[in-house]
C-alpha cells in the first residue's frame, strides 16, 4: 500500500443506516425494482407514502442486502440533486464521512473485492439470504488522500460515460426495431401461429450431464437465457454435448432461425424470447417456433417480442403455456415485403448484439480498472489531471 494511503473498517469512516430527516409522504420511494443491475444512479418509480423502509438522501449509497439482489449487483447511488427519499428495507444505506468522498463511497461498494466479501457474510436460509448492516459495516476499506480520491472517481466516471453512452444507444436501436415491427404489424393480418410455424416443446436434460463440457453442440436450459452471450440469440449454453451424445439422451436438435421461449414457471413472466443462431437441443420448460416456409425468422421473433406471453398463461399455482394454447393464438402478421423487413430487423438485432458486446467489454474493463485502482498499488499519473482538465 502506498503512502498517503490508510486501511479503515467501513463503519469508521461512513455511516451505516443513517438517521435522516426530511422524508415526507411526497419524497421519493426507491424500490429494488428501481434499482437496476450494475448501474450507477437509483431511480424512483412512485412517491413514499405511508410505506415505511430504509431513508436515505442525495449521495448516498444503497446496497442491497439480500439474495438475489446483492450477487446480481443491486448497488446505486442516490443522485446527487435528490433531498430526503424513502426505500426498500432489504437496502443497506451508505453516508459519507469527513475522511471518504459520497462518490467513493459508492465505487468501493461496487467493486469487485467488497461486493465478494459482502456476499461471503450472507446469512439464513436458501434464498432468503441476508448480510446484516454491523457485518457490511466491518468490511475493510482502503482509502487515499482526497486528491487521489478525486482522480479515481474521475477515471471511472469516463468509463461510465462511455458504457451511458452505448446503453442509450442500444435502448434507441431496440426502441427503433419494435417501432418498425409496430408499423408493420399496423396492416397485417390476423394469423394463427400455428399457421406461421410448428410449435413444439424441448426435451429433459438429464440432471447427469448438466453442465458437462464434452463437445460442440448445446443443450439449452431456460437459465441460458440470462447469459449475456445469449441476449439476442442462443449462440452456447453450459451443457455442451457431443451430436451422439444428445442423440444418445434423447435430445432433438432445433435448427437456427427458430425462435424459443419459456412455457412454464415464473420464466414466462420475463417475456424473454430467443431466437436461435447455433444449431442445439433444448430442454423440456422451452416452448419452441420453428417456422413454416414463407416465415421469416427475423419477422417472427420481432412478433413475438411483441405477444405478451403473461396475457395468455394459464392460472393456478405455476404460470404455465401449452401447445395448443400457443398454435391457437392470433398475432398480426405483415401482409407485404416480409423478407425485406426481416433483412432489416435482422440488421438492427445483429447492431444490438454488437453494442451489447461493446458495453459488456467496457464493463471488464471498468471492473479491473476499478480493482487495480483500489488496491493501493497504482499510481495515476499526474498527467492525467492535466489530461481531465483538457477533457473538461
Amino acid at each position: 500500500m502506498r503512502d498517503g494511503w490508510t486501511e479503515w473498517r467501513a463503519a469508521d469512516v461512513m455511516e451505516i443506516n443513517p438517521r435522516t430527516v426530511g422524508v415526507t409522504d411526497q419524497s421519493p420511494f426507491i424500490t429494488m425494482a428501481d434499482v437496476s443491475e450494475w448501474g450507477r444512479w437509483a431511480r424512483s418509480s412512485s412517491a413514499r407514502g405511508s410505506r415505511g423502509g430504509c431513508r436515505a438522501q442525495g449521495g448516498d449509497t444503497l446496497v442491497a442486502r439480500i439474495t438475489p439482489c446483492l450477487e446480481n449487483g443491486k448497488i446505486a447511488q442516490v443522485p446527487r440533486e435528490w433531498g430526503a427519499v424513502g426505500g426498500s428495507t432489504e437496502f443497506i444505506v451508505l453516508r459519507a464521512g469527513g475522511r471518504v468522498l459520497p462518490d467513493f463511497v459508492y465505487l468501493w461498494a461496487q467493486s469487485r473485492d467488497t461486493h465478494a466479501a459482502a456476499i461471503r457474510r450472507m446469512i439464513g436460509t436458501t434464498g432468503r439470504q441476508r448480510v446484516g448492516s454491523a457485518d457490511y459495516g466491518d468490511l475493510p476499506i482502503l482509502i487515499p488522500p482526497a486528491s487521489e480520491q478525486q482522480r479515481i472517481v474521475d477515471l471511472i466516471g469516463t468509463l461510465d460515460d462511455a458504457i451511458t453512452a452505448v446503453d442509450r444507444e442500444r435502448e434507441e436501436s431496440e426502441s427503433t426495431r419494435g417501432s418498425i415491427c409496430a408499423a408493420a404489424q399496423a396492416s397485417g393480418v390476423s394469423t394463427p401461429l400455428a399457421d406461421l410455424a410448428v410449435v413444439s416443446q424441448g426435451k429433459s436434460l438429464p440432471k447427469a450431464i448438466q453442465g458437462s463440457k464434452l463437445g460442440s453442440t448445446p443443450w439449452y436450459k431456460i437459465a441460458d437465457m440470462a447469459q449475456l452471450h445469449n441476449v439476442h440469440g442462443y449462440t452456447r449454453a453450459e451443457t455442451m454435448l457431443t451430436a451422439e451424445g444428445l442423440e444418445k439422451h434423447g435430445g432433438q436438435l432445433v435448427s437456427p432461425g427458430a425462435v424459443v421461449f419459456p412455457r412454464v414457471g415464473a420464466a414466462v413472466l420475463t417475456e424473454k424470447k430467443r431466437l436461435v443462431l447455433v444449431e442445439g437441443a433444448v430442454d423440456e420448460n422451452h416452448l419452441v417456433l420453428t417456422p413454416r416456409q414463407g416465415t421469416d425468422s427475423e419477422v417472427l421473433l420481432a412478433v413475438m417480442e411483441r405477444l405478451k406471453l403473461s396475457d395468455l398463461v394459464q392460472t393456478g399455482a405455476v404460470p404455465s403455456l401449452n401447445m395448443g394454447l400457443i398454435r391457437s393464438t392470433k398475432v398480426s402478421w405483415p401482409a407485404d415485403s416480409v423478407g425485406s423487413l426481416g433483412e432489416v430487423l435482422g440488421q438492427f438485432r445483429e447492431s444490438l448484439v454488437a453494442l451489447t458486446a461493446s458495453a459488456r467489454r467496457l464493463r471488464g474493463l471498468r471492473s479491473q480498472l476499478l480493482t487495480a485502482l483500489l488496491s493501493g498499488e497504482h499510481e495515476i499519473p499526474e498527467s492525467y489531471d492535466d489530461l481531465m482538465e483538457v477533457a473538461s
